[in-house]
């Protein structure tokens, strides 16, 4: 996440030609809305983009804490995706 919302907020690219070419293409993709992060679902609405440790701490509430249930892999996804 973070070479994205660097080049978002800065519009600076990598000094590597391959890597920069990429990043531009991939960050069109992504839009940062009062200093939170994004992604742009093509059929969806905005998609926050979680840390390492706020993606377990909603894996853990969805599949065992608040939700009560335990999901397999899609259906655990998408339940997060809702949420």
């Amino acid at each position: 996440m973070l070479p994205h919302i660097q080049y978002l907020l800065i519009r600076e690219p990598p000094t590597d030609l391959a890597k920069a070419r990429l990043l531009k293409i991939q960050a069109t993709r992504f839009v940062i809305i009062d200093g939170i992060f994004y992604k742009q679902a093509f059929s969806m609405p905005l998609l926050r983009c979680l840390s390492p440790w706020e993606a377990q701490q909603a894996l853990n509430e969805v599949h065992e804490e608040d939700c009560g249930e335990h999901l397999g892999g899609r259906a655990l996804a998408t339940k997060i995706m809702r949420a």
